[in-house]
């Protein structure tokens, strides 16, 4: 009989663990390497990366939001979708990015790479803002306060609130 062997978590994938607790090992592992290449690629702090993934969607693959709208006959249609782990809004940055869709849902390093680069973008484009990552969701100030409160309290469970606060 194999014995299974323990998977030791180390540096991104305990700050995973300890926000979202419900989550594998194995998974956290595996995300937590591909954060730390991705923000490294980016020039993004990892534990950004990892509180905005776990708010949007407390890392689960395959993720999907969508929005609808209903008319005076009780039609629906789709207004927007927020595709992936990292919830990519894909008429807002599919065509900005060149993203595929189908890759946002089933690709985790795909997804995070977008993620980080959206990011990448709104950090570029507010550089006196020491709270610009709050813009990723969206950057109308009402949304952006709540999404800040919302992202905060993910990151007050891994003790990382002013090293973000800080940058």
């Amino acid at each position: 009989m194999a014995l299974a062997t323990a998977i030791q978590l180390d540096g991104t994938a305990v700050t995973i663990k300890s926000i979202v607790p419900k989550i594998s090992n194995a998974r956290a592992q595996k995300l937590g390497t591909i954060i730390d290449k991705t923000s490294a690629k980016y020039d993004v702090k990892p534990d950004i990366l990892v509180a905005i993934i776990a708010q949007e969607s407390a890392f689960r693959q395959g993720a999907v939001n969508c929005r609808v709208k209903a008319d005076y006959v009780k039609r629906i249609s789709v207004v927007s979708c927020d595709l992936g782990v990292s919830q990519i809004n894909f008429e807002t940055w599919g065509k900005v990015l060149k993203l595929n869709p189908c890759r946002l849902r089933s690709d985790d390093a795909y997804g995070i790479d977008a993620a980080a680069r959206i990011l990448a973008r709104v950090k570029r484009a507010n550089p006196d803002d020491p709270i610009w990552w709050s813009k990723y969701h969206d950057s109308r100030e009402i949304h952006r306060n709540k999404y800040e409160n919302l992202v905060f309290s993910r990151l007050d469970k891994a003790n990382i609130v002013l090293a973000l606060v800080a940058e």
